[in-house]
């Protein structure tokens, strides 16, 4: 379970014969800061703030979170500590509040670091009570009550973090939801069921990304709090592979496809319920194997889609890695704002 090795992704050939068009052309495609893979630098999530700040973790051992000014300065934010041991997830899903707070996903298996984190400004950090409990956190959003979801890769679930009075967060003691369609089935060869991976939040509807399902899976969330009947948002042999999602004002998903069906570079999919996706960015972009992606919360990058190229997948493919955090600026639709709604 604790192994992060990466081994070749077998497929049928089925997923080589689909072809995709670009719909939305990129204005302004810029790498912002680049990471060093020789220090085992590959970024894993990315999440954005009302001041234009940039977060960003390093998954695996390094057990980092940097944050990357409005400047373009990166610094450090967050180190876990004890680092995640050798061969374990690390820190995967980053989740700011808007203002002032950092929300992170740790799948170290560590009894000291394993579990959901809450990350201050100042860079304190404390581990939300329960959240051990978790078999594999991944990836973490916001309801507009405050409420946190988090997936669960290995079991194949969501749990829900209730938001108390000030920053007093409670898990509740079972899954949100376990849903056969949020599991995995180890069809990409990892040994380990790769299930319930990126999560987006709009107009009282979960959506989750189910990486080896090729599908997206959505939940309402009633008015008692708990999870509705499973929809299927979206299923299209495209979306194989599918990591981190997010969502712009219209509720249209954007998706990072590790791995376009599993043989070739990663893309960036828009994804409309009941459509086929549509890649909106990809090799050409300067784009390799990215994992998440997330919408400016600052009025000046509202139309910003951030990216992380997390690359370790590289060396598998033989090419060179280039794990970098990528600024691609979206055409504006109209009167649509995509920016996160803090």
């Amino acid at each position: 379970m604790t192994r992060q090795v990466i081994k070749p992704i077998a497929l049928s050939a089925l997923f080589c014969s689909f072809l995709y068009v670009l719909v939305i052309p990129v204005a302004v495609a810029d790498e912002l800061v680049a990471f060093d893979p020789g220090l085992n630098e590959f970024p894993e999530s990315v999440s954005a703030d009302v001041s234009g700040n940039i977060y960003v973790s390093l998954r695996g051992e390094r057990g980092e979170i940097r944050r990357i000014k409005p400047n373009g300065e990166m610094v450090p934010h967050f180190q876990l500590s004890p680092p995640p041991p050798a061969g374990s997830l690390g820190i995967l899903g980053v989740l700011t509040d808007g203002p002032d707070q950092l929300f992170t996903a740790v799948a170290s298996f560590h009894p000291d670091t394993h579990g959901v984190w809450l990350v201050r400004r100042n860079g304190k950090a404390n581990r939300i009570e329960g959240s051990q409990n978790m078999i594999a956190p991944n990836d973490l959003v916001l309801d507009d009550d405050g409420n946190i979801y988090v997936t669960d890769l290995l079991l194949g679930a969501v749990w829900r973090i209730s938001r108390g009075k000030g920053n007093d967060y409670s898990v509740e003691p079972e899954p949100w939801v376990v849903d056969p369609l949020l599991k995995g089935n180890d069809s990409s060869g990892q040994g380990i069921p790769l299930g319930a991976n990126g999560i987006a939040y709009h107009d009282g509807k979960i959506h989750v990304a189910v990486t080896e399902r090729a599908h997206i899976i959505s939940f309402d969330i009633m008015e008692d709090g708990s999870a509705g009947p499973a929809e299927v948002y979206a299923a299209h042999p495209g979306l194989y592979l599918i990591d981190g999602i997010t969502v712009d004002s219209e509720g249209v998903l954007y998706g990072a496809v590790v791995a376009l069906g599993g043989v070739s570079l990663g893309r960036i999919m828009r994804i409309e319920q009941g459509q086929a996706p549509e890649i909106i960015l990809g090799p050409a972009d300067g784009l390799q194997f990215a994992t998440s992606v997330t919408f400016g919360s600052h009025p000046t990058d509202c139309n910003t889609l951030y990216v992380v190229n997390w690359d370790l997948l590289a060396l598998v493919f033989g090419l060179t890695p280039k794990p970098a955090l990528h600024g691609f600026v979206l055409p504006s639709s109209g009167d649509a704002v995509t920016c996160n709604p803090w």
